[in-house]
C-alpha cells in the first residue's frame, strides 16, 4: 500500500536547521530518507502511536505525523533531533 508523505513548512524550515547545525550532516540525510520510505509504504506497520499523532526514529531524527489512511496521505507535522543514546 504506498502512500504520500508531506511535511509542514515549518518541518522543512527545522530539518533544514538541524542539518545546517549538524556535525553529521550525512547521518541526517540518511535517517531523512529513510524515514521517508518508510513512511510510504504501509506507514501504519512501522509506526509507534502516541495519542493522536505516530513516530518513528532514525538516529538522529524523530518525526511525528499523522496518517490518513483512507486518502493515503503521511503528513509530517515534526521533526527532532534526538541523542543516540536515550
Amino acid at each position: 500500500m504506498k502512500f504520500s508523505v508531506d511535511a509542514l513548512e515549518s518541518v522543512d524550515a527545522a530539518l533544514a536547521k538541524i542539518y545546517m547545525e549538524a556535525s553529521d550532516p550525512e547521518a541526517v540525510t540518511a535517517a531523512s530518507d529513510w524515514i521517508e520510505l518508510q513512511l510510504k509504504s504501509n506507514p501504519l506497520s512501522k509506526v509507534t502511536s502516541v495519542d493522536d499523532l505516530y513516530f518513528m526514529r532514525r538516529d538522529p531524527l524523530v518525526v511525528l505525523c499523522e496518517i490518513n489512511e483512507p486518502k493515503r496521505v503521511v503528513k509530517i507535522v515534526e521533526v527532532h533531533r534526538v541523542d543516540p543514546e536515550s
